[in-house]
């Protein structure tokens, strides 16, 4: 925001509109910046604001600064109507409807991943200095499905989807459901969290919705780790609104009802869907598949494996 302030064009007076869906993150004092922009004088000490305005609790060793006052709250919610609007879905006839939304992230792998990777394209061996032996792949077929599940186990110790997962679920107060399609990717990425099970299709169907309805508890654990075949349909996952996708399937059809069990009856927020890709891996062919209804895997795969290193940027662009 205050980046804008400094740019030296013909329409610097003209207005300019900032939206936020968190216009505060850790505490009270996270509004300071938004009223110094829009009153500097006013508003010149960050000390000031808080302590006039925030609960503030000092020790000897710190001072802990935490939400509004609650006896400053109206006189606070004045002073930000002076140069915000608030708007929810309610006020805004076409997200009223609106069922979920979806947001892209892209993770860098490992240089030495994509290396290994080009050399499966071409030769059909997986070869890596983090593992014992090689081990020669027999044909497309094996290629792609290693492909797809070294994008988000890698050999190395450094795990870009796992990472941004961790990172992620800390500031996440609500239930969180992590969709992947293979079951070892399920096994992994639950125990790298700390969560208490995954579901996959090895269980039985009394197992799985014992492993649910422990999820859906009150005080049960915040994530639940599934596969997307094995908890695709008939079930509602209501009691959460924030769905991560670190691995998906190639059927458009799948991936919605997938994301259906979210939006059904009860659910009372826009589900936020999170698809979570590894740059430059076989996660982009998938991307284009879902995308594009008369792209077939079959055809994206064949262009991908056939694609020389020198064109890979142009094809996942």
């Amino acid at each position: 925001m205050f980046q804008t302030r400094l740019a030296t064009a013909p329409n610097r007076e003209t207005p300019i509109f900032f939206l936020t869906g968190t216009p505060f993150v850790r505490d009270g004092s996270d509004f300071y910046t938004a009223f110094h922009l829009y009153d500097k004088k006013r508003f010149s000490s960050f000390w000031r604001f808080v302590e006039d305005r925030c609960i503030v609790t000092k020790t000897p060793w710190k001072t802990d600064v935490g939400n509004i006052k609650r006896s400053y709250q109206d006189e606070f919610r004045k002073e930000l109507a002076e140069f915000s609007l608030r708007r929810t879905t309610k006020d805004i006839p076409q997200l009223a409807d609106l069922e979920y939304i979806e947001t892209e992230y892209l993770v860098q792998m490992p240089k030495s991943v994509l290396t290994m990777m080009k050399t499966m394209k071409k030769e059909y061996i997986l070869e890596h200095p983090d593992l014992d032996s090689p081990e020669f792949l027999s044909g497309s077929g094996a290629v792609y499905t290693k492909l797809r599940q070294l994008a988000t186990l890698p050999p190395t110790k450094e795990n870009p989807k796992v990472d941004w997962l961790k990172d992620f679920l800390t500031d996440k107060k609500g239930k969180v459901v992590v969709y992947v399609y293979y079951r070892e990717s399920a096994k992994v990425i639950a125990d790298a969290i700390g969560a208490v099970g995954h579901i996959s299709g090895d269980l039985r169907a009394a197992k799985r919705m014992e492993l649910v309805d422990t999820w859906r508890h009150p005080g049960g654990p915040q994530v639940l780790v599934a596969t997307i075949p094995s908890l695709n349909e008939g079930i509602s996952l209501t009691e959460a609104s924030e769905i991560v996708f670190l691995e998906h399937t190639e059927l458009p059809s799948q991936q919605e009802q997938t994301i259906k069990r979210l939006c059904r009856r009860g659910q009372k927020n826009v589900v936020q869907v999170h698809n979570v890709r590894a740059d430059k891996t076989v996660d982009m062919v998938i991307k284009k598949v879902l995308e594009s209804r008369g792209l077939g895997i079959t055809e994206a795969l064949k262009k991908y494996l056939a694609t020389e290193e020198e064109d890979t940027d142009e094809w996942f662009v």
